[in-house]
């Protein structure tokens, strides 16, 4: 797919962490290393288990989500030292709603409270200029709320580097019938003829597919989701079939550096070796 090249060929621009002294030398080794090879231009999590790590330390439910937070910006500073492109994360589901009303808007206080310290201290975002998006059926979400996403996805206008998808108020189907009402509306309008929907069209319609001002962006390489839980939860279930899967038992907020970066080596060196070989002379 659509892994970036090793060094020697035509590659994607990201920012190397030679400058991201915060961290530890064995982590930026590591990702130096394979840097050397090929890394997925574009990075999905399902970030699942911040309740099972809270109970397991006598914590409240909130309390997990918010190391949960604090765990996604050390994986972002990883992938960045990795040179990813494009990072997606699924970070509240349209199906959460229905979980006891106490703990969905204790959730929405914390989403707010870290939109708002984004603002403040985002300093891995302003560094490498990264690109902020928020995905989803924003209309289920608090007005509050909302406006704290708006102003943090403003504070990234003009920036140029490495894309921050968070899907919010997110399921696939949602993102599949949005994009089949935008392609009806081209079809009743005339700008687009029922037989040109095709998957490519479908592809297109998607909101995952854009970038601020409009630059495409590739399915992702790579969907990791924490925990122990073997499915996709409704979470890009059009853009997945080409992905590798990866599936680990580490909680979210417990997620390592040496389990991450040890995946893709794992991943480099089963592209390595599954890729056609010209045959030797006779």
């Amino acid at each position: 797919r659509r892994w970036l090249p090793a060094p020697g060929r035509e590659r994607l621009s990201a920012p190397m962490a030679s400058d991201t002294p915060a961290l530890p030398w064995p982590v930026r080794a590591a990702c130096a290393v394979l840097r050397e090879g090929e890394v997925p231009a574009h990075v999905a999590f399902i970030m699942d288990g911040n309740r099972r790590y809270a109970r397991g330390r006598g914590l409240d439910a909130v309390a997990g989500h918010r190391d949960g937070f604090a765990r996604l910006e050390r994986v972002l500073h990883w992938c960045l030292e990795l040179g990813v492109r494009a990072v997606t994360v699924y970070a509240f589901s349209l199906d959460n709603f229905r979980r006891p009303q106490a703990e969905v808007d204790a959730l929405m206080a914390l989403a707010r409270e870290k939109f708002q310290t984004f603002q403040l201290e985002g300093k891995l975002i302003r560094k490498h200029r990264m690109r902020l998006q928020v995905l989803g059926d924003l209309t289920r979400v608090p007005e509050g709320v909302r406006r704290e996403m708006d102003e943090a996805v403003k504070l990234t206008e003009g920036h140029e580097g490495p894309l921050l998808n968070v899907c919010f108020a997110y399921t696939s189907h949602w993102e599949l019938l949005t994009a089949a009402r935008a392609l009806a509306s081209e079809v009743r309008s005339g700008a687009r003829a029922a037989a040109a929907v095709d998957a490519e069209a479908v592809d297109g319609a998607m909101v995952t597919a854009r970038a601020p001002g409009g630059e495409e962006v590739p399915p992702p390489d790579l969907i990791v989701r924490t925990s122990g839980e073997r499915r996709l939860s409704n979470f890009l279930l059009w853009q997945c079939s080409g992905a590798s899967l990866v599936f680990l038992d580490a909680l979210w907020p417990a997620l390592s550096a040496l389990s991450f970066l040890g995946l893709c080596l794992r991943l480099q060196v089963a592209r390595r070796w599954s890729r056609p070989r010209p045959c030797g002379p006779p």
